[in-house]
């Protein structure tokens, strides 16, 4: 899979909670796309990408 534009095929089979603690991502503030199609956080532990889709991962920041 593409995780934020990189080739990850270690990630491949993993679901979006564990993928993300893999990458080392801090899950606060944060939303996750599968191909354009944002995530519930609710969903995270059910959801397991494909291996040819793209995860993009935001992070919200404070500031103006």
């Amino acid at each position: 899979m593409k995780f934020n534009g990189i080739d990850r095929p270690d990630l491949d089979g993993c679901s979006i909670d564990e993928l993300l603690a893999r990458a080392g991502v801090q899950t606060r503030g944060v939303a996750v796309a599968v191909n354009a199609h944002v995530i519930r956080r609710n969903d995270w532990p059910q959801t397991v990408p494909l291996p040819s889709d793209q995860v993009e991962v935001v992070t919200a920041t404070a500031g103006g």
